[in-house]
């Protein structure tokens, strides 16, 4: 499972939920092997100010997720791009109101 961190331990997070590489902050389902690429990728979920639940933009800050590069292991026919490890995600979670 993804490693989770709280960046405040006294207040509430977002409501979310982890299932192998999906995550879902306050009903919206992030796929993080459509973001697995060449190098580590970060991806904000905040509340804007219609308080929907949003991929990047303006607004509260819910969650940075942050996504491991891809990896590769040496085969017979060279390099074989390896699955992404959903255990490598790392979901940190910021106080929402």
């Amino acid at each position: 499972m993804a490693r989770i961190k709280l960046l405040s331990q006294k207040q509430p997070v977002a409501d979310f939920s982890v299932q192998g590489a999906v995550v879902t902050i306050r009903g919206l389902a992030i796929d993080c092997a459509a973001y697995y690429a060449s190098n580590t990728r970060s991806v904000e979920v905040r509340s804007n100010e219609s308080g929907e639940t949003v991929i990047g933009g303006n607004g509260l800050y819910l969650a940075v997720i942050e996504i491991p590069g891809q990896r590769f292991e040496e085969s017979e026919n060279g390099q074989v791009l390896l699955p992404m490890d959903p255990n490598a995600i790392l979901i940190q979670l910021w106080p929402a109101a």
